[in-house]
């Protein structure tokens, strides 16, 4: 009798086992899945943001869009529609700055920047504490005067 109850004894102690290396990866599974929902989560606002900007470069890219020199900024929900171009409004997602400057003033090339960041708070103003480098999107082209 005596071994019978060793073996249930030691069967109860693999069972304790079991459930604690099951618990072990439940929670590192739990771990792992809040790290993918940030990651695409992220993955999605520099999407937006990427897109967002492009459409701005691509007025800007017009020819009658650009003025030799000038800048700009507006203020996006999100879904990219203008909220507000002279300050954060109530429902304000993203942020877009824009320039453009003179690079070469012989030939009239001119330098076009547009910036996109994510504040994910409302009345958001650009500059520190409105998004942050992991959200942020920077594109820039050159534009020569007189090419379409």
């Amino acid at each position: 009798m005596r071994g019978h109850g060793a073996e249930q004894g030691s069967t109860l102690i693999e069972a304790a086992v079991a459930v604690a290396i099951m618990a072990t990866a439940v929670v590192s599974l739990a771990g792992l899945v809040s790290t993918a929902i940030r990651t695409a989560s992220l993955a999605r606002d520099r999407t937006s943001a990427a897109t967002f900007a492009a459409q701005k470069l691509d007025q800007l890219m017009l020819p009658d869009a650009a003025t030799p020199a000038s800048e700009g900024v507006e203020y996006l929900d999100g879904t990219g529609a203008v909220v507000a171009a002279s300050g954060g409004e109530s429902g304000t997602v993203f942020v877009r700055q824009w320039a453009i400057r003179t690079w070469d003033p012989l030939s009239g090339v001119r330098l076009l920047r547009v910036t996109v960041a994510r504040c994910g708070r409302a009345n958001a103003r650009p500059g520190p504490g409105c998004g942050d480098a992991r959200t942020s999107v920077t594109l820039v082209t050159l534009k020569a005067e007189g090419v379409p």
